[in-house]
């Protein structure tokens, strides 16, 4: 089952409701998405916005002034930055949600920022939107199923399929319900990673991240291999 994880409030950049921007402001997250990665401190502009993120934690959307933002991504209680944009910051535009993924392996050194463009546009009446990012570098390229639960994949085709390592597919909106997210080795009917069944309600915007499964601590969809983000 997915879990939604939340934060409290945060220093230095004020938290604000999803969508909810002025017309110099943009929105940004930072998603912790490394599962071999530790705690970090998440810093935007030079201000640290929030200490001791674990894996699978966000920081929910931060209202930031539109144009050059700096993020970085520190090991928690140093000055270690895996993740330092300063010399190459993102581009926000007013009025925009972005979010920004801790993606890749820190033992690994390939810990780095991925950027992804919210569309926090209403679903029609009844559906839900459910947006894909691959965050799974132990599994470079997989085929996703998105069925009714407990469906027998035999006969269905993935949508996406040969979904790439920080590949990010756009919103698809369907009717609400319950659904199973099933991601495989491409041209296997075989889960590696597994939702189970899992409601999608009506008016919401998720983003389904998929990750390396996290540790023996961790729990639920953390540990299959999920994170399901709530966009609105």
């Amino acid at each position: 089952m997915f879990k939604q994880i939340t934060l409290g409030a945060l220093a230095a950049v004020s938290l604000v409701a999803c969508g909810s921007v002025n017309s110099s402001q943009a929105n940004i997250r930072v998603v912790h998405a490394s599962a071999d990665t530790p705690a970090v401190d998440v810093y935007v502009n030079g201000n640290k916005v929030k200490s001791g993120v674990t894996f699978g934690q966000n920081s929910g959307y931060l209202s930031v002034t539109a144009g050059s933002t700096a993020i970085k991504v520190c090991a928690t209680g140093t000055t270690t930055c895996p993740i330092d944009t300063t010399n190459s910051p993102v581009t926000t535009v007013a009025g925009q949600n972005y979010t920004v993924l801790a993606v890749g392996s820190l033992s690994g050194g390939t810990l780095q920022a991925l950027l992804a463009t919210d569309d926090l546009t209403a679903p029609a009446s009844g559906n839900f939107k459910l947006r894909l990012i691959h965050a799974a570098p132990a599994a470079p390229t997989v085929d996703v199923y998105v069925t009714a639960p407990s469906a027998s994949l035999t006969s269905v085709t993935p949508n996406p399929t040969n979904f790439a390592f920080k590949s990010i597919n756009p919103y698809i909106s369907a009717a609400a319900g319950n659904y199973q997210v099933r991601i495989t080795g491409v041209g296997s009917k075989t889960p590696v990673i597994d939702t189970g069944s899992v409601a999608l309600a009506a008016g919401k915007i998720y983003t389904a991240v998929a990750v390396n499964p996290g540790t023996p601590s961790t729990t639920g969809a953390l540990a299959a291999g999920v994170i399901l983000l709530s966009d609105n």
